[in-house]
C-alpha cells in the first residue's frame, strides 16, 4: 500500500463534497437510479467458467493468471447501505474511494470475464454522480457518493483522469456486443466530453490543445509539471494552458470511439462530426507536439514552444493513430535505447536520460506502470509492429512473475531497476 502521511489520512477522513451544497441533481444523464442488490461471485465459485490458458513453456505465467483473476474477484465490491452509488464494482484495493483511470483499466482486464460479472458497470457509479454540467470527478467517496478532494482543487485542478470511458466502453462492447449498453452511456460520455472542451482546452494559447497535471494525468509527481505556475506551491495541480500529449491524444481517442459507438447506433450525422473533430485534433498534435529531432511527441508550453521532457506520455499519439508510419518507425527506435527506455525493465515512466530519472522509480520519476505499457504495447500491436510489443510484454510478464514469487502478490508499478522491490498497492493485473 502506499504510505499515507497522518494528515493525508485525516484529510481523507474528513473530506467534503465541494458541491454538497449545491441543489444540483447528480446523474440526470444516466438512466439507472438505484442499486439493485446481487451476490458477488467468488473465485473459487467461477474458475472453471474462466478462459483457462494452457502454457507448458511456461507454467509459472499459467499461476501468474490465476492470481490475477482471485485478486480480481476478492476486490468485488457492493454499495454500502445509504450509498448513492447505483451497481457493484471492481475496487482497486487503496482506500474507500473510487477510482477513473484504474476502473477504466480494471474494466478493460473484467471483459475476459464479462459473463461472470459485469465488470463495466463499475463505470455507472461515475455516471450516476455525473454533474448537471458534465463534469465526473476521478475520485468518489464509496459512502456517500461525494467527490474526494483528490479530485478538486483550485480551478477544477485535479478532477479528472485522462477520459478514457469511451475506449473502455468500446473495447467491453467488443466482447458483449451489448449495444443497448452503448445506447445508455453514450450521453453521459458526451456531456463529460462537453465538459472537457470547456474547461481543459487551452484557450488564449495557439495551439489550442489540452492541458492537464500530474495529479489529474494519473502521473502524480511527472517533472513535466517543473516551472509551472500553480496554486499554494502544488506544481502537480498547476491549470496554465500547456498542451499535454497523453490529454490531447486521449481527447482524439475519445473523439474516434464516440464516432464508432454513433455508427453502431445508426447517429450517422454525430459520427461524421465526431470523426471531422478527431482528424482534427491529430491534425493539430502532429503540428505542434512532433519533433524531428529527437522521433517523439513533447508536450508543449502556452507560447507553443515544445518542452523537452521525455515519458511513455509520447507513446499515446500511436493508440490514437496520430502517428504516421514513418512516425511511428522513428518512434520504435527510441523504445530499444538503454538511454531511454530499454532499462532491465522497459518502459520507465521518465525517460533515462532526462533529469530526476530515479533508477528505482520514484513512482512517475521512473517506475513502471501497467496503464502506460499496455497502452504502448496496444499501440504498437495496432501499427504493425507485434513483434516489439510481444518483447516488451514478455519483459513485463517475466518480472511479474519474480516480483509474484518473491512478494505473494501483484502490483501495479515495478521499479524498472530494483525489481524484486516494487511498489504501490496490489491490484488485478490491467
Amino acid at each position: 500500500m502506499k504510505n499515507l502521511s497522518l494528515s493525508l489520512l485525516l484529510a481523507m477522513l474528513i473530506c467534503t463534497d465541494a458541491y454538497a451544497a449545491s441543489d444540483e441533481q447528480r446523474g440526470i444523464y444516466f438512466h439507472r437510479a438505484a442499486y439493485t442488490p446481487s451476490v458477488l461471485p467468488r473465485f473459487e465459485e467461477v474458475r472453471g467458467d474462466l478462459p483457462s490458458p494452457i502454457w507448458d513453456e511456461n507454467p509459472e505465467w499459467v499461476e501468474l493468471y490465476w492470481k490475477a483473476w482471485e485478486i480480481a474477484f476478492s476486490n468485488l465490491q457492493s454499495p454500502p447501505e445509504g450509498s448513492p452509488l447505483v451497481a457493484n464494482w471492481i475496487d482497486e484495493g487503496l482506500s474507500p474511494q473510487i477510482f477513473q483511470w484504474d476502473t477504466h483499466f480494471m474494466a478493460m482486464f473484467g471483459r475476459y470475464a464479462h459473463h461472470l460479472f459485469p465488470f463495466i458497470e463499475s463505470h455507472d457509479n461515475f455516471y450516476a454522480r455525473q454533474h448537471e454540467d458534465g463534469m465526473i470527478c476521478r475520485v468518489i467517496n464509496e459512502a456517500d457518493g461525494a467527490d474526494h478532494h483528490w479530485g478538486l482543487g483550485d480551478n477544477y485542478a485535479r478532477t479528472i483522469n485522462p477520459p478514457l470511458f469511451s475506449w473502455a466502453e468500446m473495447e467491453y462492447f467488443r466482447f458483449s456486443n451489448d449495444t443497448a449498453r452503448l445506447a445508455r452511456v453514450l450521453l453521459p460520455i458526451e456531456k463529460y466530453i462537453e465538459w472537457v472542451e470547456q474547461h481543459r482546452k487551452a484557450v488564449g494559447t495557439e495551439h489550442g490543445l489540452y492541458w492537464s497535471n500530474g495529479q489529474a494525468s494519473g502521473m502524480d509527481n511527472t517533472p513535466r509539471d517543473m516551472g509551472r505556475p500553480s496554486a499554494n506551491g502544488d506544481i502537480h495541480s498547476s491549470t496554465s494552458p500547456m498542451g499535454w500529449v497523453d490529454m490531447s491524444s486521449q481527447i482524439k481517442m475519445c473523439y474516434d470511439n464516440l464516432a464508432e459507438i454513433c455508427r453502431i447506433l445508426g447517429h450517422k450525422r454525430k459520427a461524421k462530426a465526431y470523426t471531422k473533430k478527431a482528424n482534427e485534433l491529430g491534425t493539430c498534435i502532429n503540428h505542434y507536439m512532433w519533433s524531428d529531432s529527437t522521433g517523439l511527441y513533447h508536450d508543449v508550453d502556452p507560447n507553443s514552444v515544445r518542452t523537452p521532457w521525455i515519458t511513455t506520455a509520447a507513446f499515446w499519439p500511436i493508440l490514437a493513430d496520430i502517428a504516421s508510419p514513418e512516425q511511428v518507425e522513428r518512434m520504435t527506435e527510441a523504445i530499444p535505447d538503454p538511454n531511454l527506455f530499454w532499462r532491465l525493465l522497459p518502459l520507465p515512466s521518465l525517460a533515462a536520460n532526462q533529469p530526476y530519472y530515479d533508477r528505482c522509480g520514484c513512482y512517475w520519476r521512473g517506475g513502471v506502470w501497467a496503464p502506460t505499457t499496455y497502452m504502448t504495447v496496444k499501440g504498437l500491436e495496432r501499427h504493425g509492429h507485434a513483434e516489439l510489443a510481444e518483447v516488451i510484454a514478455r519483459k513485463n510478464m517475466q518480472t511479474m512473475c519474480k516480483v509474484y514469487q518473491s512478494t505473494g502478490t501483484i502490483w501495479n508499478s515495478i521499479r524498472p531497476i530494483c525489481i524484486c522491490l516494487p511498489r504501490m498497492r496490489q491490484v488485478s493485473i490491467w
